[in-house]
């Protein structure tokens, strides 16, 4: 996702991917409203959610990078993965409190309603970010060179090690 990350809009990228899950949630919050969603709508709107998670994270750190600059890059990202665990730990536990108080059609409505929110704010941001130019290769030939990079790096093989063993066994707390 980065690689195509690299080749779109940012600003209106993740303006997509943020409509995409509100309604995904939408979907979700009516078909709770009015009755029982099944297993293969929760799938569903699991899928879409993943897709944009998957996709919101390089968007999201590109922006950052365009925005700030190489020199605030680290302050940026440090503050980005900190916001991101703590609403994962904030997250569930309003979640729960608001599924155990109003049922699920309220709480994924609350969802929405926070996705509307955050969709405001991601229009708010002003300054556009243009896709790099110098990239014209096949995407899937450009994804097998950065690996190539990356197994012939060993500082940032180390790196990727360390994050695939940490994502694997660290991040699902």
């Amino acid at each position: 996702v980065g690689v195509l990350a690299d080749r779109v809009e940012r600003h209106a990228a993740l303006v997509a991917v943020l409509l995409v899950q509100a309604v995904a949630v939408g979907a979700l919050a009516l078909l709770a409203l009015i009755g029982t969603p099944g297993i293969w709508q929760i799938a569903l709107a699991c899928f879409l959610g993943g897709f944009g998670w998957a996709t919101d994270n390089p968007v999201r750190r590109m922006m950052l990078g365009d925005l700030l600059g190489a020199a605030r890059m680290g302050t940026a990202t440090s503050l980005d993965v900190m916001a991101n665990n703590a609403s994962r730990i904030l997250g569930p536990a309003l979640g729960g409190t608001l599924l155990a108080a109003f049922g699920p059609g309220q709480a994924f409505a609350a969802c929405v309603l926070l996705y509307l929110l955050a969709i405001w704010l991601a229009l708010r941001v002003r300054h556009r970010m243009h896709p790099a130019k110098s990239r014209r290769g096949p995407v899937i030939a450009e994804m097998v060179e950065g690996f190539r990079a990356a197994l012939r790096l060993p500082a940032l093989r180390g790196v990727l090690v360390v994050t695939v063993v940490f994502n694997l066994f660290a991040w699902p707390f």
